[in-house]
């Protein structure tokens, strides 16, 4: 994924399911100039938090 398609998803009022590493994540933040997001994990025990490359995030 792109940053500009993060931002999208971040902006976008349905609900748009992308997923980190196989695990369905809620896209908190955007960072452009680094090409970062912050996710939450869903399918963590308890809420994680992480920030990783957008480039590692999947649409779908």
């Amino acid at each position: 994924m792109n940053t500009e398609r993060a931002i999208a998803i971040l902006e976008a009022k349905e609900t748009i399911p992308v997923q980190y590493d196989g695990k369905p994540v809620w896209i908190e933040r955007v960072d452009e100039r680094g090409g970062t997001a912050t996710v939450t994990i869903e399918s963590a025990a308890a809420p994680q938090v992480e920030t990783v490359k957008v480039e590692q995030l999947v649409e779908g």
